[in-house]
């Protein structure tokens, strides 16, 4: 069962609500949303402020392919897929959804071009994805410098675009090429962090 703040109204401490037939393996919260992965990844529901419309009572969003990861961000979503490709939909007027253009989806749509993808993270109006080889890509609002292209560019170019960990470790330690593992978005900041290199960084 799952333990969230319901729309519904507010609760000091945490109350349990739910589904009696379905187990939950995931939840994400985002601005105004919340998603939860059932078990074994055969759906993700969703609920919350979605575009304009309060949803008090979890509904389901299909995908059709077994989900490993969602990522819900200030009006938008992310969703990785057993086989690495990504899926998103929501508002994205930054093109945070990552598709090359600025077109709100209503209902995930998968990202083009993109198969080895181990996780996704949504900011404010930003989105970050990380690879198997450990390369971020960033999509989205820059205007705080939050997808690491520098202040020059207050959105990113058409579609993610891919920074590999060299960019920005200067040092390779132990004569090593670092990797990034992890990968964070808060409302306007980025986060990582890159093994065998184990300081976080922030952009």
């Amino acid at each position: 069962r799952i333990r969230e703040r319901l729309c519904a109204g507010s609760f000091e401490n945490p109350r349990a609500f739910g589904f009696s037939t379905f187990k939950f393996e995931s939840v994400a919260c985002g601005g105004g949303h919340s998603l939860a992965v059932e078990r074994g990844g055969r759906s993700v529901w969703l609920w919350g402020d979605w575009l304009g419309k309060r949803t008090p009572s979890p509904r389901q969003i299909e995908i059709g392919l077994r989900v490993v990861k969602v990522s819900a961000g200030g009006a938008f979503s992310f969703a990785v897929v057993e086989g690495g490709r990504a899926f998103s939909w929501g508002l994205n007027a930054d093109g945070q959804l990552g598709h090359g253009d600025l077109l709100d989806r209503q209902s995930p749509v998968g990202i083009s071009g993109l198969a080895e993808v181990e996780d996704a993270c949504c900011g404010g109006r930003h989105s970050l994805l990380l690879d198997r080889s450990g390369a971020v890509l960033a999509a989205g609002n820059n205007k705080h410098g939050q997808l690491g292209l520098g202040p020059q560019l207050a959105v990113a170019p058409a579609g993610p675009v891919k920074r590999h960990v060299d960019v920005w470790f200067s040092q390779k330690p132990h004569g090593a090429s670092p990797r990034i593992r992890l990968i964070a978005c808060g409302d306007r900041p980025s986060a990582f962090v890159g093994f065998p290199a184990t300081r976080l960084r922030f952009c």
